[in-house]
């Protein structure tokens, strides 16, 4: 029993079994944010660390998962603590051992998924055949994408880490088989109702896709594919057999884009339907600025002056006494173009947008709370004068306002040209 214990302890070296003290060193060399700790003692010592990513508008860092490590050597062997989250979004904590520990930890800037070119985005054809079948699909379901060089001039060149389709309708369940993926530039190459060979081709998916809730099916690449040239093959190829999903793509009308086998025993078929598609790369999120414009009438609020390109910003826009919110709006700079663009309300005064890769100004359109004239009974009917009592009328029935047994009377005409 004796020797047992003696084992163990040799192989779990806690500080409780140790009279000497420990240092916690923290690498010098961690970029794009910070590690701190604090010590807790008790019947075994904790170290308590806290990650902090450089969080400006200049530099902008995100903690990569899984990099915080806490190393030391006991007895001429290396080990790695056993490091738990805390109940602190970045808060973490080990027990400390009988031995000096290294803390270090990882940064990286945040990237985001951008289309690079998107093609056939014009027709209103739709195919279920294309980019796959899966319906009722078996090791045999297999089917091919030819995409000419000259609809993808604007992709050559770029290092693609995927690529997503456009879903029209879906009408049975999700996608259960698993595929593989292979993408290969090719030039001179038809079908003649028989697959092209993928010898040569790159192996960019295994998995089940799957279709999301705007009607995006993507396809994240394991690892880049340069485009240089050429048509653009794309093969869908299942591995794993299951049914089914019955769903119809978006597409152009185009002779000869691809072929299909739906499953053991059929015959393989041509589609002439060219399913529309982006081309995707991944590029370093952008970090701009918000800025809230002075409105008369109310009070524009956010707790952030910057936003992460692609992230989720809310506001709220109180109105004051005697005014109602209309709208609330955002602009930005989109090349030579000034994009605006109308902000989702989510709750009573609260509302919210997704961050573009630009400085952005949010302003709202605020309205008396009251109409031109009248009080609403058929002897003196709300009047409507001008643009502004229409859209109060507009903001009182779209908030459930309970417009039965009111009048409203409209007293001239009213130019509504370039009202939003």
């Amino acid at each position: 029993m004796l020797l047992c214990l003696i084992l163990i302890v040799g192989l779990l070296p806690v500080d409780a079994f140790a009279d000497d003290e420990y240092t916690v060193t923290i690498d010098s060399g961690i970029t794009g944010g910070t590690v701190t700790y604090e010590l807790y003692t008790g019947d075994a010592d904790t170290v308590v660390l806290t990650v902090t990513p450089t969080r400006t508008k200049e530099n902008y860092y995100n903690y990569v998962e899984g990099s915080l490590k806490a190393t030391y050597i006991y007895e001429g062997h290396n080990y790695e603590c056993d490091i738990e989250a805390g109940d602190v979004e970045g808060e973490y904590w080990f027990f400390m051992p009988a031995a000096d520990v290294t803390v270090t930890a990882e940064f990286e800037k945040p990237t985001i998924t951008t289309p690079v070119i998107t093609v056939c985005d014009q027709g209103t054809t739709d195919t279920q055949y294309l980019p796959f079948y899966g319906y009722y699909s078996d090791s045999n379901t297999k089917s091919q994408i030819l995409y000419p060089e000259s609809l993808l001039s604007g992709a050559q060149g770029e290092s693609l880490c995927g690529l997503r389709f456009y879903c029209e309708t879906l009408s049975a369940y999700t996608y259960r088989a698993t595929f593989n993926v292979y993408v290969e530039s090719v030039s001179g190459k038809s079908f003649n109702n028989e697959f092209l060979s993928t010898d040569s081709a790159t192996l960019v998916y295994t998995g089940k896709p799957t279709i999301e809730d705007d009607g995006g099916l993507e396809i994240p690449f394991d690892s880049d594919f340069l485009y240089t040239g050429g048509d653009l093959l794309i093969t869908f190829d299942c591995v794993s057999p299951s049914g089914y999903c019955k769903a119809y793509f978006y597409g152009e009308a185009y002779s000869g884009a691809g072929i299909y086998q739906r499953y053991s025993g059929s015959n393989i078929y041509s589609v002439d339907v060219l399913p529309k598609m982006s081309l995707l790369k991944t590029k370093e999120a952008a970090v701009s600025g918000i800025t809230l414009a002075n409105v008369t009438g109310a009070t524009l609020s956010c707790d952030e002056t910057f936003a992460l390109e692609g992230s989720t910003v809310s506001l709220t826009a109180a109105p004051d006494e005697g005014y109602v919110i209309y709208a609330v709006r955002m602009s930005y700079q989109a090349g030579s173009e000034t994009e605006t663009v109308s902000v989702n309300q989510t709750d009573e005064n609260t509302y919210s947008f997704t961050m573009p890769g630009a400085d952005v100004t949010v302003t709202a359109e605020v309205l008396d709370d009251h109409f031109s004239g009248g009080e609403g009974t058929e002897e003196s009917p709300y009047l409507i004068k001008d643009v502004d009592d229409l859209k109060l009328l507009s903001y009182l029935v779209n908030n459930g306002e309970d417009t039965s047994g009111k009048f409203y009377r409209l007293e001239n005409d009213i130019d509504l040209s370039g009202v939003s």
